[in-house]
Formats: C-alpha cells, structure tokens, sequence
C-alpha cells in the first residue's frame, strides 16, 4: 500500500470514529435531557404499573420493571463510557470491512515479482 493511500485510510477511519463519537455524545444528550423530566418519569411510573399489572397474565410470566427510572436513561446516564466502547468497537468491525472491500477497488500499486515481455513471435518472455 502506497503512503498516500496508509494517509487516506488512516484519515478516513480518524474522521469516521470521529462523527461516530460526536453522534453517540448527541444522542446522549437528547436522551438524557428527554427522559430526566418529570413527565418522562411520571410515564415510566405508568407503564411501570401497567406492566405489573399483565405480569401475570397470559400464558408467559413476566417480570415488571424494578428501576425507578427508564432504563435507556440508565445507561445513556451511568454507562455511556460502556457504550462508546461499543459503538467504537462496533465501528471499528464495520470500518475493517470497508477497508478490505476498499483495497479491492483501489488501483493496485503492488510490485511484480517478475516480468513477462512479449517476444516478436508472440511468445511470452520471462
């Protein structure tokens, strides 16, 4: 691989982790500022107590929701160091294709252990 290539790759994958660290920080924010109302813990409660309610209706038991607060909130809130390991992590994996599909498609600058010339008579020369 030429350098201008390692360069290109290199500085598509820097800005790609980049708009993915920026994107999972956004939504953080926008979960974190949409669930922490009190309307948002006032629906929780509700659905908690609907859901305690069909617990033990139908054919399957269920267990009703112990957390008092809704658990995407939870983790955006108290795990998001584990999730932006993840989303890098499951970045990275998807990167890593692109790339091995990528090299694929990028013109070849890859030496020949060898030369074959065509002779006058057509015949190939090694």
């Amino acid at each position: 691989m030429s350098g201008s290539a390692k360069i290109f790759w290199l500085s598509a994958y820097a800005g790609t982790m980049a708009v993915i660290v920026w994107l999972t920080v956004i939504a953080r924010e926008q979960v974190v500022a949409s669930l922490s109302t009190s309307e948002a813990a006032r629906e929780w409660d509700e659905w908690r107590r609907a859901a305690q309610d069909q617990a033990n209706k139908g054919p399957v038991a269920r267990r009703p929701p112990k957390t008092a607060e809704p658990p995407a909130l939870i983790v955006m809130r108290d795990s998001f160091p584990a999730v932006l390991v993840a989303v890098v992590a499951f970045g990275t994996f998807l990167f890593a294709i692109l790339f091995v599909a990528g090299q694929s498609l990028w013109p070849a600058s890859r030496e020949l252990h060898g030369s074959i010339k065509m002779g006058e008579s057509g015949e190939p020369h090694i």
